[in-house]
């Protein structure tokens, strides 16, 4: 049976060059349009799995050593394709995810994961999909492939019918695509050189309303105290970081806000 609406995506590369034993996704995906060259008429996306270095165990902005950072390796895709199309692609993350071990917690697998999400929706990616649901039994194996999940098991010796429990993953990514249900767009913030240097990211959330506006930040070395001006008016701005209580307080009159950053995203939600 055939679906005629339905869309189809070029298969998600794991972007890196698998320890020397395998091609980088761009040099694949060059080989295939070299290979193929109508193959821009056979999907509608290009499906991209931007992991860190296995097994993940570092932020989705790290670009030291051998790693690429998240953004640029969807840029390096996105321009590949567009070389050998001759059309910009539909980039889908179709797996990304960090499992839980002792170089990775819950907290940190949480953070990542929403950093990961945020910064796809800044590079127009349109489709988001996490690694994975649920932890699997561990079975002794020294990979953590059992550890990527949402929900943890509670009783491994139970594999029918496995009660499982949820990580900090799993609300903090509730919580946040709760808010994304509102936004129409994200785009990258200017920041001062100096926030730039401690490793600060910030994106504006603009929501449908076209009144209603978020700004997502976070840091990816350490806690820092971030300045913010809202100008002259008094507007209504409620600070969240992801997976907790809002706070709720005043800003305006000249005076500026100062929050505190971690690598956690905060949520600033800014109504007038």
């Amino acid at each position: 049976v055939v679906a005629p609406t339905a869309e189809l995506a070029l298969g998600g590369l794991f972007y890196h060059d698998g320890l020397g034993l395998l091609q980088t996704a761009p040099d694949f995906t060059k080989a295939m349009f070299e290979a193929v060259p109508d193959l821009a008429s056979a999907y509608d996306a290009v499906g991209v799995h931007p992991y860190p270095q296995y097994p993940p165990s570092v932020g989705p902005e790290n670009g030291d050593d051998k790693e690429v950072d998240y953004a640029t390796m969807l840029a390096r895709i996105r321009t590949v394709v567009e070389d050998k199309s001759g059309r910009s692609p539909r980039l889908w993350v179709t797996e990304v995810g960090w499992p839980v071990t002792n170089d990775v917690d819950q907290a940190t697998q949480a953070a990542f994961l929403a950093r990961s999400l945020l910064l796809s929706a800044s590079e127009s990616v349109e489709f988001w999909c996490a690694y994975t649901l649920m932890d699997e039994e561990d079975k002794g194996s020294p990979l953590p492939e059992s550890k990527f999940g949402l929900l943890r098991l509670l009783d491994e010796g139970v594999p029918a019918e496995p009660e499982m429990a949820e990580k900090i993953s799993y609300r903090v990514l509730r919580s946040l695509l709760t808010i994304l249900v509102d936004v129409v767009a994200i785009r990258p913030l200017t920041l001062t050189d100096t926030a730039r240097d401690a490793g600060v990211y910030a994106m504006i959330l603009y929501g449908k309303d076209g009144r209603t506006n978020r700004i997502a930040m976070w840091c990816v070395d350490a806690r820092v105290h971030i300045e913010l001006d809202f100008g002259s008016q008094n507007k209504k701005v409620q600070v969240a970081v992801l997976g907790t209580m809002n706070t709720e307080t005043m800003a305006g009159d000249g005076q500026p806000m100062v929050i505190p950053v971690d690598g956690m995203p905060t949520i600033i939600k800014i109504t007038p």
